[in-house]
């Protein structure tokens, strides 16, 4: 009953992120963007990262591309202060000198946007395998699990898809064949008795004929 509770909870979670996604893409963000890249300071993540999400957001491929790069490099400085347990589940060996449990729940957020971002660009099992990760880590993460459950059932739906087209193909390419043999004109045999025949002369007597006339010679 649990289980049935949780994927439910799941399913209306996901919901709940597909209509934010679909609100999100009728806004036009390019104002807010350019007022964060004039307010960009790289000595400080926050500015990063407020640039990062506010790419995202958009739907344009440059800026979902753009939103990964900051989004990567800002994990990649925080792989240096993950706590212990945190680096082992997201497959980091090395071990921070001082880790900060901040720093886990910065990455965890780092790493769905990366996903979110590979989902809008169509870029499935990339955001897949991200969420997996993050779920290592925080199996109870609402957003990662609403993100997965949509990446999921997309993939899912494209597979299907691709399968049908492909039987589909295969029908039209077998019809197709038919059609040809159907149309092509009958062959019809020919031998050297060919030409006695229309004379009307019988196989063979015509055989035997010939056969006498070479023992004439």
């Amino acid at each position: 009953m649990s289980q049935e509770r949780s994927s439910s909870d799941v399913d209306r979670l996901a919901r709940q992120l597909k209509e934010l996604l679909r609100e999100e893409a009728d806004i036009d963000f390019t104002q807010q963007v350019n007022e964060a890249r004039l307010h960009l300071d790289n000595s400080k993540e926050e500015s990063a990262f407020v640039l990062g999400t506010l790419l995202v957001k958009q739907s344009d491929q440059a800026s979902l591309k753009e939103g990964i790069t900051i989004l990567e490099q800002l994990s990649m400085c925080a792989v240096h202060r993950l706590t212990p347990e945190c680096a082992d589940l997201l497959g980091f060996p090395q071990k921070a000198k001082h880790p900060d449990p901040a720093a886990d729940a910065q990455i965890v957020q780092y790493y769905y946007l990366i996903a979110l971002a590979q989902y809008k660009m169509e870029d499935l099992g990339a955001s897949i395998s991200l969420c997996n990760k993050i779920l290592r880590f925080r199996p109870s993460h609402s957003q990662t699990l609403a993100l997965h459950r949509l990446a999921t059932k997309r993939a899912d739906e494209q597979k299907a898809k691709e399968t049908m087209v492909g039987f589909g193909l295969a029908a039209v390419g077998v019809l197709a064949v038919g059609l040809l043999v159907y149309a092509a004109p009958p062959i019809v045999p020919t031998s050297p008795l060919t030409p006695f025949r229309r004379a009307g002369h019988d196989n063979l007597n015509v055989t035997s004929q010939i056969g006498l006339n070479n023992s004439q010679i």
